[in-house]
């Protein structure tokens, strides 16, 4: 009797009539409070329909009556995980992995659920406990594309960008066509200055179909290293035309247009993607140099002061603020100015353009200092230990 109730339910689960099959199940411990089948159904039905803790409180009881029941434990680990609450789904997976290690979805799940919280944690700010659940992630099943993308994710944040490079080509080799992973490691290798790469990287998830601005966003910083600005002004336009309230494109737009030595233009892009996100200080330096360039050296300079008291890390601003006073003949700092910006070019910090810096600096040893820092900054090596000024 028991038998034909739990059969005749589980025609209905997978023909969908849920309703139907809950009554049976429910029939069926009635009579037998403690079959641990009816028990893992029922609960999987209750929670496709919506009334979660309940359905866990049954698949529980149901691995309880059943201990060794491996789908019963990989279900309660699966629902658990979709539910958010990764880190009992991940105790429920060890458990099913630990009984039958290569049952078929076993580990593509256990690794889902470690991936899973790898992004939980990467949201709190836990990044390298990220990265130790990505990388068991992809121990566990290294067929699992999705794993090798967060871990690439995870890397990229962390600054080591030709390891993120190598995840997200795994994730692509697994899974060819994967527009994130493709998007991603264009990032990454842009980040290596590898900008024709990254262009390549991006062309193909393009022609992969796929339509997200921010990839041609990141296409157009590709072309603007390259040097071939009609083609990175175009790619702005594009995704404009798709997101017209798009800082990031509308600050390679100006990137595009000052390249071309069309300032007015590019003046107006800045001002445009400030607008839209006050406080973004790349747009406010480059707003402050197109300003130099333009000869409005009172306004440059009032930038280049303010970036300095909001974001006092800014590469090069306090150089552009010293040239920018010397341009108007406005004495009234730069004498403490140009001290200060000799004290951080000693201190190893980027702060000024070493042709620039010929203007007010006399001694060799921190003119050549600041053509290190310099040269390093932009060919991303190290500039090896300050030498002692005499």
């Amino acid at each position: 009797m028991s038998w034909a109730l739990l059969h005749a339910a589980v025609e209905h689960q997978r023909g969908g009539r849920l309703a139907e099959a809950q009554k049976l199940y429910e029939r069926v411990l009635r009579s037998e409070p403690k079959n641990a089948d009816a028990l893992h159904l029922l609960g999987l039905v209750l929670i496709e329909r919506g009334t979660t803790e309940r359905g866990f409180q049954l698949l529980r009881r149901a691995v309880a009556y059943a201990p060794r029941s491996v789908e019963a434990l990989n279900n309660l680990a699966v629902e658990l995980a979709r539910a958010g609450r990764v880190e009992e789904a991940l105790g429920w997976f060890e458990k099913a992995l630990a009984l039958a290690p290569d049952r078929p979805g076993a580990r593509p799940n256990y690794a889902s659920a470690l991936s899973d919280r790898g992004i939980a944690l990467q949201a709190e700010g836990r990044t390298a406990e990220a990265l130790a659940s990505f990388d068991a992630a992809v121990a566990t099943a290294p067929e699992h594309a999705d794993a090798h993308y967060n871990r690439g994710n995870t890397l990229h944040l962390l600054g080591r960008f030709a390891e993120a490079v190598a995840a997200f080509e795994c994730a692509i080799s697994l899974r060819p066509g994967y527009l994130a992973a493709l998007h991603n490691r264009g990032i990454s290798l842009h980040a290596l200055d590898r900008p024709g790469e990254a262009l390549a990287s991006y062309d193909t998830a393009l022609a992969a179909g796929s339509e997200d601005p921010a990839l041609l966003v990141n296409r157009a910083a590709a072309l603007l290293a390259l040097g071939r600005m009609a083609e990175a002004r175009a790619c702005c336009e594009e995704a404009l035309a798709m997101r017209p309230d798009d800082p990031d494109a509308l600050f390679n737009l100006g990137n595009a247009l000052r390249g071309s030595r069309r300032n007015e233009p590019a003046l107006e892009a800045y001002d445009r993607a400030l607008a839209l996100r006050p406080e973004f200080p790349n747009a406010r330096d480059n707003r402050g140099i197109t300003l130099l360039e333009l000869g409005r050296y009172p306004e440059a300079a009032e930038v280049f002061a303010g970036l300095i008291a909001d974001h006092p890390a800014q590469p090069y601003v306090r150089g552009r603020l010293l040239h920018a006073r010397l341009f108007t003949c406005d004495w009234r700092d730069t004498p403490a100015l140009s001290r200060d910006v000799q004290d951080r070019i000693a201190a190893g910090e980027r702060v000024e353009v070493p042709f620039m810096a010929l203007a007010h600096v006399a001694d060799a040893a921190l003119q050549r200092r600041c053509a290190e820092i310099y040269v390093a900054d932009k060919l991303r090596i190290s500039p090896g230990p300050a030498e002692p000024s005499g």
